[in-house]
């Protein structure tokens, strides 16, 4: 914070944080920072005081400074604080996520091992699920409208009962009839 103006004929000519090392032909300027008569003498003054304002309203945006019985003082530029309204958490974000989940979730009945055990009307119906899934942010940017495809459970019930039929056709002992 500015602690020094230098005042020339009742005028402030410069504001300063530190008093300079040297000024004009004095050296060690500086070390003056505690004869205050002297450096009055110069035309150096310590600012004296700074108006105050409530920082919950306002912001600071500097200070100008000026003159009053003999003794500068800081008055602050402000600017009335706005309200910005709390942001409202990345929808579209949150709901590709739990989109990007669910279509990781059912990446393995995609696999030539899964596809194999399914008749033509299952593998459709995952390829219309996930073609659905991937359409739910768009669906949602264009109308707003949140429309998760809901066949989930349904689908791996009957996935897992393809599979397991499968497996039970393999296991089955295969009998040759020896004549």
């Amino acid at each position: 914070m500015t602690k020094w103006a230098y005042v020339e004929n009742n005028e402030i000519r410069g504001v300063y944080d530190r008093l300079p090392t040297s000024w004009k032909n004095i050296s060690g300027l500086n070390t003056l920072e505690n004869d205050l008569d002297t450096l009055m003498g110069l035309g150096w003054h310590r600012v004296s005081s700074y108006d105050s304002y409530d920082s919950t309203k306002y912001n600071e945006m500097g200070y100008t400074f000026s003159i009053v019985d003999g003794e500068v003082r800081g008055t602050p530029i402000l600017k009335e604080k706005t309200i910005e309204p709390t942001p409202e958490p990345n929808v579209l974000s949150d709901i590709r996520s739990i989109r990007d989940s669910l279509l990781i979730q059912s990446d393995i009945y995609q696999l030539a091992d899964w596809q194999v055990t399914f008749d033509n009307t299952l593998k459709n119906r995952w390829l219309l699920y996930r073609a659905k899934l991937r359409e739910v942010p768009q669906i949602y940017e264009t109308t707003g409208n949140l429309d998760w495809p809901t066949d989930l459970n349904e689908l791996l019930t009957d996935s897992n009962s393809a599979m397991q039929a499968y497996l039970t056709l393999l296991t089955e002992p295969i009998v040759t009839e020896v004549v």
